[in-house]
């Protein structure tokens, strides 16, 4: 597999500070840039709220916006910075471009940009760029 993939909109990510995010169930949580770690909604884009802490870990089980879903990048988008908005276009996944109604949160790869041809797997769900 090249990355994440769930029909299920819940997802399990690490925390990117130790404890951190212990007793605060429920609350918004985005993306850190250039991992899958997990922090506090703040500045970066709200992919859903925390469920529960995974016995013992630093694992927390997120209810996401949507499931994670895989499509194939139609150019380059740019995921170095943290999660990126997309749409579907007929080559394929693009980057949205700001106001334009997308389909998703691009995940993974994580930690570059994935070039045209690339296997991204996104967060499933239709949303308005801000």
């Amino acid at each position: 597999m090249q990355g994440p993939f769930t029909e299920l909109p819940v997802f399990s990510f690490k925390e990117n500070v130790a404890d951190a995010l212990v007793g605060k169930e429920n609350y918004p949580v985005e993306i850190v840039a250039g991992s899958l770690n997990i922090q506090a909604f703040n500045a970066g884009i709200y992919i859903g709220d925390l469920y529960e802490r995974l016995e013992g870990s630093q694992s927390f089980r997120v209810n996401l916006r949507g499931p994670i879903r895989k499509a194939v990048a139609s150019a380059a988008i740019d995921l170095t910075g943290g999660p990126a908005y997309v749409k579907m276009v007929a080559t394929g996944l693009a980057t949205a471009v700001s106001g334009e109604k997308c389909v998703g949160i691009a995940i993974y790869p994580y930690s570059k940009a994935a070039a045209a041809g690339d296997i991204v797997s996104y967060i499933k769900t239709d949303c308005i760029m801000p």
